[in-house]
């Protein structure tokens, strides 16, 4: 793995392959948490960053099930606590919280599900749905895209598989 100076670091040290989108969630998240004078990068900071990555396997299950990245960013912003109003953090180390710490152990575990020996955007978005009570996946779910969905729809664009996409669902782990 390459040097990452994030807060998500030390959480990601242990992992084998970490993928450079990964890299550049965990950046953007950073930057959106300094941004917005947070002194912590979230779950919602963390999937602010997923959706800047636009190449990357979660967003185009996004987008295949119907979802717009743009639409899903406007909403997510409303859940952002306001900015602070000193402006941007200038603190050298920005924490994890709790709910940064969660989406990315739930990740490490869907990776292992997968038997990824990597982290990629894919295991972020199904990290940030693990917790359904989360404003994000609360969102997500809303839209229909729950994790058993996810799931059948990340397995189905890896593997390249014509079939439907719900092929995949029954097969899925609970």
């Amino acid at each position: 793995m390459s040097s990452m100076s994030t807060p998500l670091a030390p959480l990601l040290r242990d992992y084998s392959q970490v993928g450079p989108r990964v890299h550049r969630i965990a950046a953007i998240a950073e930057a959106i948490a300094r941004s917005h004078g947070h002194d912590h990068v979230g779950a919602l900071h963390l999937a602010l960053g997923l959706l800047d990555e636009a190449q990357g396997v979660a967003v185009t299950a996004l987008q295949f099930h119907g979802v717009s990245p743009a639409d899903l960013r406007d909403d997510l912003e409303r859940f952002l606590p306001p900015a602070a109003d000193q402006g941007p953090t200038t603190a050298t180390h920005l924490e994890i919280a709790l709910d940064g710490r969660a989406v990315v152990s739930a990740a490490l575990t869907e990776a292992r599900a997968l038997n990824h020996r990597y982290l990629a955007t894919e295991h972020i978005l199904l990290g940030v749905l693990v917790d359904s009570t989360s404003p994000v996946a609360q969102l997500l779910i809303g839209r229909g895209f729950t994790l058993t969905e996810a799931r059948a729809r990340i397995r189905w664009i890896l593997e390249g598989d014509p079939r439907d996409p719900a092929t995949y669902i029954s097969s899925q782990p609970v």
